[in-house]
């Protein structure tokens, strides 16, 4: 959908107003951190809602920047608000059910593990899975962190033992993964099925 069609939308169907606040909320957090496409979008963006809303630029800009601004309390107010310790069997359990994951809490294994400082080809492979899901292991390279290693009791239509990692660093979950024991299996993401 272009920025062009969204504003049209915004204009005829009211309801589209908050997805289009949210789109361009995101690309302005988004330009922030140096994508010169989103960059442009954001401009676009606030060069039409300043021609059809009779709206100075600055003024265009303003707003944005101020549901930016709210956006970014609104995220950090959820993270303030999560208090799930994933250095416990419970919270690790609790954030699992979330995902839609149930566990066999008998069959935990754990390691205490440095991650390394200099990652491999296969790190390097299995951080980009980590970065789909929204985690970074490079940025805790060298760093100590647990892993946790649970059975899944409700992997759908699998005839093969399902186990899901965790790797967590204080209170928190750094990273993770499901996957199957067999030889021909699969690995994917802590949020994907």
């Amino acid at each position: 959908m272009t920025i062009p069609s969204l504003l049209f939308l915004i204009y005829i169907i009211p309801q589209f107003y908050q997805i289009a606040t949210f789109y361009i909320l995101f690309c302005f957090l988004i330009s922030a951190y140096g994508s010169d496409s989103v960059r442009k979008h954001v401009q676009e963006v606030i060069n039409i809602a300043s021609k059809e809303r009779n709206m100075t630029k600055g003024k265009a800009l303003a707003i944005v920047l101020i549901a930016a601004l709210v956006l970014t309390l609104l995220i950090g107010l959820r993270f303030l608000l999560d208090k799930t310790d994933c250095s416990s069997l419970a919270g690790r359990t609790a954030f699992l059910l979330r995902l839609g994951w149930e566990i066999d809490p008998e069959s935990e294994e754990h390691q205490s593990v440095i991650l390394p400082e200099e990652p491999g080809a296969v790190l390097e492979r299995y951080n980009n899975m980590q970065k789909a899901q929204g985690y970074d292991l490079f940025r805790h390279l060298g760093e100590r962190c647990e892993i946790y290693t649970y059975r899944l009791t409700n992997y759908p239509d699998c005839g093969q033992t399902v186990l899901v990692t965790l790797y967590v660093q204080g209170r928190r979950i750094i990273g993770g993964d499901v996957h199957s024991t067999a030889l021909d299996g699969f690995m994917h993401g802590l949020k994907t099925r």
